[in-house]
């Protein structure tokens, strides 16, 4: 009996996030995490456009949301000296979670 929860974790867990998920656990590390490189940035600010952009017509990948979940605690600052500013270095997962077409 013991099996058969580890087997539902498992199956769900290699399923990845579902969107849902990504937009309120993903995305609030996505910008905790920016608002960290830069002091200006501000987290809910960040939440809100995301969270508010349309991607109707956009795929969602859930491995990549999981994949990208799992990258940002790795994720670093880049420093820019010449603009004088700081930004999270986004992980390719990250960049892969939303295939949209070009408009």
């Amino acid at each position: 009996m013991r099996g058969i929860p580890l087997f539902l974790f498992t199956l769900v867990a290699a399923c990845g996030f579902d969107e849902e998920r990504f937009l309120v656990k993903g995305v609030d590390l996505w910008c905790e995490q920016s608002a960290e490189c830069d002091g200006g940035f501000e987290k809910q600010a960040c939440i809100d456009v995301f969270r508010g952009t349309d991607r109707s017509a956009c795929t969602y990948d859930a491995e990549q949301g999981q994949a990208c979940f799992e990258a940002l605690p790795e994720a670093t600052c880049i420093e820019d000296e010449l603009l004088d500013i700081r930004y999270l270095e986004v992980p390719e997962s990250c960049e892969a979670v939303y295939s949209c077409p070009e408009e």
